[in-house]
């Protein structure tokens, strides 16, 4: 009964937010009473900060300690803030295995890994256990680099406290989280940027540097992330990734199955399936399902990973950190979303599309703490045939696209 009430609660709560702000995350009174005091409490400081006159910018940190996909649309800032500051350093402040992705971008000084508390899958809450230590050791090496400009990328008042403690002169981010109701009042911020409306995540970010009076193009969407192409395969190739960082945004392996062959059997291309070693169960149960040869596949590193999408013609994906990575290499995606945020994430590369069904469903978008359809989702009602669908008019126009330059 008490969980029954609960998600009744949360229904009501997502209706209310949605006719007020849009589809944006929404989060309780609660939460954001702790945002605010947590920012009062380091006002002092940040006010001692103030006081230091700030010279030539030498080095920019971009803070962004959450999952990959977040970390790998930070690639849209890149060129704005080099063609601004070019004798500046670019730092990035990242989850450890997010780092890789930048390793071969010459804009990026240095990529810097830390798993935060508040940044983790489980266990947010249990700071009794967490490395202090390691944590006071690594930020203050960070502050002898003497950063100074700081951008929080999300709105968060967790890294705008981080950037208060590294030392940053000048510190750049909005006042509410990714264009949802946590709102906060930028105080530790000397470059507040106000309330943010929702969209979608790479314009929050070039905003961002807009407000740091860099110029913003069009251009700097699409492709954002600098890597080497490997060769174009001899037939036309579909990636497909299945896996994403929350079990409510996975799709069923019997889905997955259907999907692959029936898109071998109709469209006639080469299909590769990539994961990583942890998917390798999952990946074994849609191998399963589907007739010996069809379909390749492989569990890859995130470097592996990043050079199978640039040799593919399209990704099939879900809502994940690929998928985003997929979006700054500027890849078509035919991407699948669940209970995440579709104006927020959804891929905008050309020839990209989404299924989804967030309308039937008053709870999405969430965030993902319980699921009140446990046996029906979000991302579960999508069929294979309308999947299927989207991907045989991408690839026909896909091939018709490809048609001029094969002539």
């Amino acid at each position: 009964m008490c969980r029954a009430r609960r998600g009744f609660r949360l229904i009501r709560k997502r209706r209310e937010f949605r006719q007020g702000m849009g589809q944006g995350y929404h989060y309780s009174a609660s939460k954001i009473l702790v945002a605010r005091a947590l920012e009062i409490l380091f006002l002092p400081l940040a006010w001692c900060l103030n006081l230091c006159r700030a010279g030539d910018v030498r080095r920019i940190l971009i803070l962004e300690p959450f999952g990959l996909g977040d970390a790998a649309l930070l690639a849209v800032m890149l060129a704005p803030l080099k063609n601004k500051f070019p004798a500046a350093e670019i730092h990035l402040l990242l989850q450890p295995g997010n780092t890789e992705l930048f390793s071969r971008d010459p804009r990026v000084t240095c990529a810097h890994g830390f798993v935060f508390p508040w940044a983790r899958r489980t266990n947010k809450l249990a700071f009794t256990n967490y490395p202090w230590i390691a944590l006071f050791r690594f930020l203050r090496g960070l502050r002898r680099l003497r950063f100074d400009i700081g951008i929080d990328a999300r709105g968060e008042v967790r890294s705008q406290i981080l950037m208060v403690l590294l030392g940053c002169h000048r510190r750049v981010g909005a006042t509410n989280y990714l264009g949802s109701n946590m709102n906060i009042r930028g105080r530790l911020l000397t470059d507040n940027q106000g309330e943010v409306s929702l969209k979608h995540r790479t314009q929050l970010n070039l905003d961002l540097c807009a407000a740091l009076g860099c110029t913003v193009v069009r251009e700097h969407f699409l492709p954002a992330l600098t890597w080497p192409a490997p060769p174009a395969p001899a037939v036309f190739t579909v990636l497909i990734h299945t896996g994403a960082g929350w079990r409510f945004r996975l799709w069923t392996e019997s889905s997955w199955a259907r999907l692959i062959h029936q898109i071998v059997a109709e469209l006639h291309v080469a299909v590769r399936v990539a994961g990583a070693p942890d998917e390798q169960p999952r990946l074994a149960a849609i191998r399963r399902g589907i007739p010996e040869g069809e379909a390749t596949f492989r569990t890859t590193t995130l470097l592996e990973l990043v050079s199978e999408m640039q040799a593919c013609d399209l990704m099939i994906a879900l809502d994940s950190g690929p998928m985003n990575i997929a979006t700054v290499l500027g890849k078509p995606v035919i991407a699948l979303f669940g209970p995440g945020s579709v104006p927020l994430y959804a891929p905008i590369s050309p020839g990209s599309r989404v299924a989804h069904h967030q309308s039937a469903y008053a709870c999405a978008p969430c965030t993902q703490q319980i699921c009140i359809h446990p046996h029906h989702n979000c991302v579960a009602s999508i069929a294979v045939h309308e999947v299927f669908e989207l991907i045989r008019e991408q690839v026909a126009a896909l091939r018709q696209a490809q048609a001029p330059c094969n002539a």
